[in-house]
């Protein structure tokens, strides 16, 4: 596939946001997914297996249309993670 069709990888980018939407908190404290599947079990299971699916699709088929927007945002978000991550880690060091 050429960056300028739509693939198998373009679905990368949905899963992607259908993860992001499943875990967003909302007020009541709980999330979408748990609202929608009403099992935390199955919610948990969903949200990453949307996580590792939209993962394999963007690393698999690179070339696709919105695979690379995919792979940027899983970049961003792991730095972010990992951010906050050694934030944690030096505030329990210096506590």
């Amino acid at each position: 596939m050429t960056n300028h069709k739509f693939g198998i990888g373009s679905l990368s980018f949905p899963f992607l946001l259908l993860f992001m939407a499943f875990n967003m908190i909302y007020p009541q404290r709980t999330t979408l997914g748990l609202l929608v599947l009403r099992n935390e079990a199955l919610e948990t299971t969903v949200s990453l297996l949307l996580l590792g699916g939209s993962i394999y699709l963007a690393w698999r088929y690179r070339d696709d249309l919105f695979a690379g927007a995919t792979r940027w945002l899983l970049k961003a978000l792991g730095v972010m993670m990992l951010g906050i991550a050694v934030i944690v880690l030096l505030g329990e060091i210096f506590r």
